[in-house]
């Protein structure tokens, strides 16, 4: 009994550990491609209309290969920034982020009687949520992690299995709106 609990101990910690040195990995490869993307050694190319996928749409190329893609969609009620991180046409990162004030009842009533002194809509009474998700997809590690207001979201495995293929249908769809 004891020697299937060492066993178990042992085979989580190779685990993890395995883990832990891959998205280590992953992490220091999107880094290379931020410290391209900040010195303008990447050819950018801007997406005319809005992306079905994310707002305004840009794509970043390395010796004509797209190794990023950033979105980011704005409003009133908040915005989404991200990062699609790319190698051999492959998404292998993706990191999102954002802000939402969650909308009233009745918006317009309450943009009656909430107002700045340019007579805008002022958002800041409402209920607002900070989040942030993180996708890896390489070789053998597939992992969706989400974070709301600072604390973890736990996910059954179909909440995400749903959330990664949404993703990875909008990667689709942008990298299409970039051939364009």
């Amino acid at each position: 009994m004891k020697y299937s609990k060492l066993l178990y101990c042992l085979f989580f910690f190779l685990f993890s550990q395995a883990v832990f040195s891959q998205t280590e990995f992953i992490d220091a490869k999107s880094k290379k491609i931020d410290s391209l993307f900040k010195v303008n050694a990447l050819e950018e190319k801007v997406f005319p209309q809005m992306s079905r996928c994310g707002g305004s749409l840009k794509g970043y190329y390395l010796k004509n290969e797209l190794i990023l893609i950033h979105t980011l969609y704005s409003g009133p009620m908040g915005f989404t920034d991200t990062k699609w991180y790319i190698e051999n046409g492959k998404l292998f990162k993706s990191v999102q982020f954002g802000f939402e004030y969650e909308e009233p009842e009745n918006l317009d009533e309450y943009c009656k009687t909430h107002q700045t002194a340019n007579h805008e809509c002022d958002f800041s009474a409402l209920k607002a949520k900070t989040y942030r998700s993180v996708f890896y997809d390489y070789k053998k590690l597939i992992s969706f992690s989400k974070i709301e207001n600072n604390e973890p979201v736990i996910l059954t495995k179909e909440n995400q299995k749903s959330e990664i293929k949404l993703l990875k249908s909008c990667f689709k769809s942008l990298v299409e709106e970039l051939k364009k």
